[in-house]
């Protein structure tokens, strides 16, 4: 990254960290923060575009779809399509601490979640989880530009973060890995991850988007039927162990 480029990030962030207090783009640049994002209510589409290029020439293209929601007191919420339905994470300012829901519409309940699972599956450096199985997620590995030790304007700058201050966004980011062929000796696929952040908008989301529904009911976080998420490795699917349905 140019020294030019390292010093409009760093300006930027300091807007980011002035008009939208509580919004961390070291948390991934996406909706959710440790701290409420107060007065800057919007909703949006959030499309990442996963482009993997195979030894043997093929190319594989798939598309993740979410939706992100914040209203003026803080709330968040986001909507990830996957093969077996929404997945749907809420986020509300709480008396100590942010609290975090995970919204299952099938079974009609909901268990709570956690802050590291709603950075890493909704986020605005071309890194949002690709759904594989049911509550299974294929992880987009950290490459050493992008890794967590590195500043904020430096793993920006790495994925060509496009940021909007006003609302404390990464609006669009590329990246572009080369990921070694489990079980085979030199073989690595490339993959290009596109993020796009579309049809903004700053009006005041409808309040029943951020509610938990009366007839859920609150699943311990201990059950063995229902897992806030699961990780398999890129290749490995299977290695979440868990079926589809």
């Amino acid at each position: 990254m140019t020294a030019a480029r390292s010093v409009r990030l760093l300006a930027m962030l300091l807007v980011v960290s002035t008009r939208a207090s509580g919004q961390e783009f070291a948390s991934l640049g996406g909706p959710f923060s440790r701290e409420a994002t107060r007065n800057a209510p919007f909703s949006a589409e959030a499309t990442t575009t996963v482009r993997d290029e195979l030894p043997d020439g093929t190319v594989r293209i798939r598309t993740v779809t979410a939706r992100y929601f914040r209203d003026s007191q803080g709330q968040v919420r986001a909507e990830l399509d996957a093969p077996w339905g929404p997945y749907i994470l809420i986020e509300h300012p709480g008396p100590e601490r942010m609290q975090f829901f995970v919204l299952d519409p099938t079974a009609r309940s909901y268990q709570n979640a956690n802050l590291w699972v709603a950075q890493h599956l909704f986020n605005g450096e071309a890194g949002v989880a690709v759904p594989v199985k049911r509550h299974c997620f294929e992880a987009m590995p950290q490459v050493a530009e992008f890794g967590e030790r590195r500043t904020s304007a430096e793993r920006l700058g790495a994925v060509g973060a496009d940021l909007s201050p006003e609302l404390g966004l990464v609006r669009a980011s590329h990246r572009v890995d080369e990921l070694p062929v489990i079980g085979s000796s030199g073989a690595r696929i490339r993959r290009s991850v596109e993020f796009a952040l579309t049809n903004i908008r700053r009006d005041e989301p409808a309040a029943r988007l951020f509610d938990i529904p009366a007839d859920y009911t609150l699943v311990a976080e201990w059950s063995p039927q229902v897992k806030l998420a699961r990780w398999a490795p890129p290749e490995s699917p299977d290695a979440c162990g868990v079926s589809n349905r």
